[in-house]
C-alpha cells in the first residue's frame, strides 16, 4: 500500500460527528480505538443493522480516537434461539484488514469468550464485502438482559495479520499497532429463557381434499412443547367448529366455497421462540347435486328476483348465510344468521349464490337482484 498517497488523498479528517454518541468511553469494557499513527487513513462505520436497531452514524469517523458508545440508541430485543441479520455498512476502502462484531453474551464486560465473535471479514481471503452481512443466531445459554455489542472496521498498519489470525476485540492505540478504524459499541437486549428450545410446527389433516359439506380436522404434531399455537386460513371465510377459536389445538372446520385454502399454523413455547410456520393447502370442491334447490328441506328465501331485501325461512336462522357473485367473490356473510331479512341495497344487480350450511349440510340457491 502507497501510504503517502494515501496520505495526500485524506489531507484532513471533518471534526463535526453526528451526535447522536453520547459516551466514548468504552469502560468497563477494553479500549477500541485508533491513533491515526503518522497519517490519517480514515475508515469509517456509516450504518449497522441488527433486528430493530438501524443506526446511520455518517460517513466520517468519530472525533478522538474513532470510537463512540452510542447508549441513547434503542437496544434492539434478541430472543434466544431466533436468527437476525447483520449489517455492516462501511466506506469500503480495499485495505481494510478486518471487519469485526462482538456481542458480551454472558455480560462478563469481554468481548473474548467462545462464541461471542458473531462476525468476521477478512483481506486475507478476499472476503470483505460492503456492507458486511452475518446471520446471528443467540445461544440458549446467553444472559438475559441489556448487554454490549461492539463493531469494529479497521487497518492493521503493522501488517502482522497472517491467515488464520482473528481480530481482537481490544486495540492497543498508544502502542500503534491499530492505527486506522473506527470502532462503534452499542447496546442489544437479549430476552427468552435460558432453556427454551425453538418448536417445530407440524400438522396432519383428515383429508386434503373434499367438499363444503365435509369437516376437515386438523391434528396438531408440533414438537418440542409449544405452549400457543395461532391458526390461520387463507381464504379466511371458514367456519371453526370448536368453540369458533383459530387457536384452538385441533380446530374442525366447516369451509363454505368451494376452492383452493391455505392453512398455516405457527407455534411458540415459553421462551418467546417462534417456530417456523408449516403451511398446507387443502382443495375443498362443492358437489354438484348441492346445487339443486329441492335438496332444500323447504324454501330458503324470497322473492326471488329480490330488490332491496331478500327473506329467509326462518328455518335457517342461526345458520351460516353468504352469497356470492358468479366469481365466487363474497360480498355477503354471516357466522350465525340473527334475522331473516338480508339487506341487498349495497349489492349490484345481477346474478347470485345464496349459501346456507346448516348442521354439516350446504344448500345452494341461485338468486336475482334487480335494481
Amino acid at each position: 500500500m502507497n501510504k503517502m498517497r494515501l496520505a495526500l488523498l485524506s489531507l484532513a479528517i471533518s471534526a463535526t460527528q453526528i451526535s447522536y454518541a453520547q459516551i466514548t468511553s468504552p469502560a468497563p469494557y477494553c479500549a477500541a480505538g485508533y491513533d491515526d499513527g503518522f497519517m490519517p487513513v480514515p475508515h469509517y462505520i456509516s450504518n449497522v443493522k441488527l433486528g430493530a436497531l438501524n443506526n446511520t452514524s455518517g460517513t466520517t469517523q468519530y472525533s478522538g480516537v474513532h470510537y463512540a458508545y452510542y447508549n441513547t440508541v434503542t437496544a434492539p430485543a434478541l430472543i434466544k434461539g431466533n436468527s437476525y441479520p447483520l449489517s455492516i455498512t462501511h466506506d469500503g476502502g480495499v485495505t481494510i484488514h478486518f471487519v469485526a462484531v462482538y456481542i458480551d453474551f454472558n455480560h462478563n464486560n469481554s468481548f473474548g469468550d467462545p462464541g461471542e465473535r458473531v462476525l468476521q471479514q477478512t483481506i486475507n481471503n478476499n472476503s470483505v464485502t460492503n456492507p458486511s452481512m452475518a446471520n446471528i443466531t443467540i445461544p440458549a445459554t446467553a444472559a438475559t438482559g441489556i448487554t454490549r455489542m461492539r463493531v469494529m472496521v479497521f487497518e492493521d498498519d503493522e501488517y502482522t495479520f497472517v491467515p488464520g489470525t482473528n481480530a481482537t476485540p481490544c486495540t492497543a492505540d498508544a502502542g500503534g499497532s491499530f492505527d486506522w478504524g473506527e470502532t462503534e459499541d452499542y447496546n442489544v437486549n437479549i430476552t427468552g429463557s435460558s432453556t427454551g428450545t425453538s418448536p417445530v410446527a407440524a400438522f396432519t389433516v383428515n383429508a386434503t381434499t373434499g367438499s363444503t359439506n365435509t369437516i376437515f380436522s386438523f391434528t396438531d404434531n408440533s414438537t418440542n412443547n409449544p405452549s400457543a399455537r395461532s391458526w390461520s386460513f387463507s381464504p379466511n371465510n371458514v367456519s371453526y367448529q370448536a368453540g369458533g377459536s383459530a387457536t384452538t389445538t385441533n380446530p374442525s372446520v366447516l369451509f363454505t366455497t368451494a376452492g383452493v385454502y391455505t392453512v398455516k399454523l405457527k407455534v411458540s413455547n415459553a421462551s418467546g421462540s417462534d417456530s417456523m410456520i408449516k403451511t398446507d393447502y387443502i382443495t375443498v370442491s362443492e358437489p354438484s347435486a348441492l346445487r339443486d334447490l329441492s335438496l332444500a328441506p323447504t324454501m330458503m328465501s324470497h322473492p326471488n328476483p329480490a330488490k332491496d331485501y331478500l327473506n329467509i325461512n326462518p328455518e335457517f336462522k342461526g345458520s351460516v348465510i353468504s352469497i356470492t357473485d358468479v366469481q365466487g367473490r363474497t360480498l355477503f356473510s354471516t357466522p350465525a344468521l340473527q334475522h331473516t331479512s338480508i339487506d341487498l341495497r349495497n349489492i349490484p344487480a345481477g346474478l347470485y349464490f345464496l349459501r346456507i350450511m346448516q348442521e354439516q349440510h350446504v344448500y345452494v340457491q341461485k338468486i336475482s337482484i334487480q335494481k
